[in-house]
């Protein structure tokens, strides 16, 4: 019923986060309508999912990989940002002690992740993981994680005498610090290195180096992917492989997000729109695919916010919030009106409704100008939980004519 139709991307990333076991349902008298929401949005630039607060420094679980499902050609990512690992052609499931893990014996078998901006880890980041040696000795590095280009970034490895080291760098500055112990071959070892810049330190196992001469202040943007098992040359081929068996990998990234000022959602009562029994037993999908074209209400309603988005009259400003709320007022009762709460980075938020046919409004805004805005439909029952997702669009606002 009520999809815009605005010029917008389509890298489409999920804001996870806002389960309801996570949400605290309000102490509101009984017989009201409680909503969670989950907010998923489109961007053609950085694809980092979730809205953030503006101006902050997000630390959060950037890739975990727990290796259970041990099939196919995937290794899926549960942390919040779907970083599923890809599989090489000649890499293969392996289970050994009852873990299931992935064998990565030459260059040809790794795992690579799509490049995201997350997994920079500008600010600092945190690597654990658990793997097997295959050999006690080889002539050179094996990789255990690598993500860099020309400008820098970071490397987790093996050196030739089985000692484990942290590489970061950026451009010309680099830092390396390589731990005490020494590891052998036919066991597995769980380890964890840091790298921060609060104090500039870098952490192999309970090793750190505090000595900052040469250390990058902060890591780049890079866009290489982040290979699991070895070590992108730069030209187009892996090298290092670690011949050895990997399971479990989590990265935790601190970051700077730049995106929103804060997350506004209006819910409005669409009962009166409800005029038989069949558009009630009616799904949200087939009720908006009616209300498209069928309802002479709805239909007026999508015009007018078209002409807003596209600013179409003549010396249009560009849309905020009071703007959407006039028009809102027009067509429709608005129930409620507030800002989500930002947790941890993320906008979530438990909002209330009323029985019957609910619209969600969600903008996000930066300087009261929504610049990702989205809509969706939920059936509301008294002193129940509903669950709905609204998909946020960026919104390009068209010059006038």
């Amino acid at each position: 019923m009520f999809k815009i139709d605005h010029k917008l991307a389509l890298c489409c990333l999920t804001l996870v986060g806002l389960f309801s076991g996570c949400m605290q349902k309000p102490t509101d008298p009984s017989g009201q309508v409680w909503i969670d929401l989950k907010l998923n949005y489109r961007d053609d630039s950085a694809p980092v999912p979730g809205l953030l607060k503006a101006n902050r420094l997000i630390e959060g679980q950037a890739l975990l990989l727990n290796f259970d499902e041990g099939s196919g050609d995937t290794i899926f990512d549960h942390s919040p940002y779907n970083n599923h690992a890809v599989l090489n052609d000649s890499t293969i499931w392996v289970t050994l002690d009852l873990r299931r893990s992935i064998s990565i014996e030459s260059r040809e078998s790794y795992a690579s992740v799509y490049s995201n901006p997350v997994l920079n880890g500008t600010h600092g980041l945190s690597i654990t993981t658990t793997f097997y040696l295959y050999y006690e000795s080889v002539t050179g590095e094996r990789i255990i994680v690598d993500k860099h280009d020309y400008y820098g970034g970071y490397t987790l490895g093996i050196d030739r005498s089985n000692h484990v080291f942290l590489r970061v760098r950026n451009n010309l500055r680099e830092k390396e610090i390589v731990s005490d112990s020494v590891l052998s071959a036919g066991q597995w070892h769980t380890i964890t290195a840091k790298y921060t810049t609060r104090p500039l330190a870098v952490t192999v196992l309970r090793q750190t180096d505090t000595d900052t001469t040469g250390m990058p202040a902060t890591l780049p943007l890079t866009w290489s992917p982040l290979v699991i098992g070895a070590a992108n040359n730069l030209s187009g081929l892996y090298i290092n492989p670690l011949q050895g068996l990997i399971d479990n990998l989590s990265i935790t990234t601190t970051s700077n997000f730049e995106d929103f000022d804060f997350v506004r959602v209006a819910v409005m009562d669409l009962n009166k729109f409800i005029q038989s029994d069949s558009l009630r037993r009616m799904s949200i999908d087939s009720l908006m695919a009616y209300f498209s074209k069928h309802d002479s209400t709805s239909v007026r309603y999508m015009r007018e916010m078209h002409k807003i988005f596209h600013r179409e009259l003549e010396n249009a400003p560009v849309p905020t919030w009071a703007t959407l709320r006039y028009l809102w007022d027009s067509y429709f009762t608005v129930i409620s009106e507030q800002n989500l709460r930002i947790d941890g980075g993320f906008a979530a938020g438990t909002i209330n409704g009323i029985p019957g046919l609910n619209l969600i409004a969600v903008g996000a805004l930066r300087n009261n100008i929504p610049v990702y805005y989205g809509e969706a439909l939920i059936w509301g029952r008294k002193d129940h939980i509903a669950t709905v997702a609204v998909d946020m669009s960026a919104l390009e606002y068209e010059s006038q004519p």
